[in-house]
């Protein structure tokens, strides 16, 4: 709680704490409800980062879950972002 709290606080880089938390817990600790909440959090601060955006994806494919990377990677591509990461997240989206 008070990692989130000081997360909370600080908004620079908390998109990028929140990814790498998320990271640890799939890959090192095995918990991936805790790296689907630390994912959700980045998302939270910033839904158009690329860095969050990747990250959620990687964790659904990790996770065996490719309905819910397919989702993810819709959901994002039907608001305005980047022309370039558009063209990414296309990419990927016909990669899974």
């Amino acid at each position: 709680d008070l990692l989130r709290a000081e997360l909370g606080r600080n908004a620079t880089g908390a998109v990028e704490k929140h990814v790498r938390i998320a990271t640890i817990a799939r890959e090192q600790l095995d918990d991936p409800d805790l790296a689907d909440e630390h994912l959700a959090a980045a998302l939270a601060v910033d839904s158009s980062n690329p860095i969050a955006i990747t990250a959620m994806v990687e964790h659904y494919v990790a996770t065996e879950r490719l309905g819910d990377a397919r989702a993810a990677l819709a959901s994002r591509l039907s608001s305005p972002i980047d022309p370039a990461l558009r063209a990414v997240l296309l990419r990927r989206l016909a990669d899974l």
